[in-house]
């Protein structure tokens, strides 16, 4: 039996990892070792989600809780180190691009386990966001880089990253399909959908108040809901009488949210191609985005908190069709991701 650990650490993670870790953990041959950072924390950003998506149990729980990013990683790799002299995994796998991601990048190789980055290739070329380096640091020390699309690939062979690179598509999409095959999703009434998490915009409440003042008119005659991360609700200002602030949601009530809008507002990763796959137009208030498909193909507007109002107006007009192409794989990406990391850790 091989053993393969498996780092997570946020919300993102779990999602869409979920399917992936079910499979390896159902597998007689790979002994599956669940550590969990414990980067996010809250019942609604973390628990909830494991056990609403039935994540296997976790193994290790690192707690590392909030801090600076620098002290975050810190901690991480100093616990993970222990974890990973004890475990001696035949591989380490981390997924996409957090604090979580990097420090279980590093101490893996430092303590000379074979790197397997899930989500690899992703580029925004915005060097101020911390996903970005951290993106950048992980692909150029794994052994092994599953890209989710051809362009994500693309951008590995361009860096000649040493490890090998292989495409699997998207985890994320096979959740996706998963959960929404069975919402209900009818709309009581015009809705859009609001998430604002990143601490360009969270963190400043006058920026913050500038750009939902912006959604509110642009979507005039929209009714929206506003699901609020704990970062931005520490500095949430008053809101326009036409969005309702909520807790945030489980992951099959936002997609049953997101199902029902007729235009979303995200500043997140994983929002924007939800709704590329569901149709809804987005608008992300972003200079940047690692999803360059969906701007690609007119499913995506980048916007800033003085361009948000005319972004919003201009994707409620927007009807996306099947016309749309779908570049992140089959919907059984968990079964290839699983099947290479099984190969890999023999």
């Amino acid at each position: 039996m091989t053993t393969v650990l498996y780092v997570l650490g946020t919300r993102p993670e779990v999602i869409r990892s979920a399917r992936i870790l079910q499979i390896l953990a159902a597998d007689d041959d790979v002994n599956l070792v669940i550590v969990n950072t414990g980067q996010h924390y809250d019942e609604r950003m973390m628990s909830g989600f494991l056990t609403e998506l039935a994540v296997p149990p976790v193994d290790v729980d690192l707690a590392v809780g909030s801090a600076d990013p620098v002290v975050q990683t810190a901690r991480i790799i100093h616990e993970l180190a222990a974890v990973l002299e004890d475990v001696s995994p035949a591989v380490s796998c981390v997924f996409g691009d957090t604090n979580s991601t990097l420090g279980g990048a590093i101490a893996a190789v430092k303590a000379g386990v074979p790197l397997i980055h899930i989500e690899a290739g992703c580029r925004s070329f915005d060097p101020r966001m911390p996903e970005e380096v951290n993106r950048r640091v992980v692909d150029h020390i794994s052994s092994l880089l599953l890209a989710v699309s051809p362009l994500a690939a693309g951008n590995l062979e361009r860096e000649h990253v040493l490890g090998e690179i292989r495409i699997v598509g998207d985890p994320q999409y096979d959740m996706f399909v998963e959960q929404t095959r069975d919402l209900d999703v009818a709309a009581d009434e015009p809705r859009g959908l609001i998430t604002l998490h990143r601490q360009e915009n969270a963190d400043d409440p006058a920026r913050l108040s500038e750009i939902l003042a912006g959604i509110a008119e642009g979507g005039d005659g929209l009714n929206w809901i506003f699901p609020v991360h704990p970062r931005t609700a520490r500095r949430l200002p008053a809101v326009p009488s036409a969005i309702k602030t909520v807790e945030p949601l489980l992951y099959r009530e936002l997609l049953k949210t997101l199902l029902g809008s007729s235009v979303c507002v995200t500043d997140s990763g994983g929002l924007q191609k939800e709704a590329f796959w569901a149709r809804v137009p987005c608008v992300t208030v972003r200079e940047t985005t690692e999803w360059l498909e969906t701007v690609e193909q007119g499913a995506n507007e980048l916007a800033g908190p003085h361009d948000v109002s005319d972004a919003v107006a201009r994707a409620r007009s927007k009807h996306l069709t099947s016309e749309y192409e779908n570049p992140y794989g089959d919907g059984r990406a968990s079964e290839h991701i699983a099947s290479i990391v099984k190969e890999w850790s023999r």
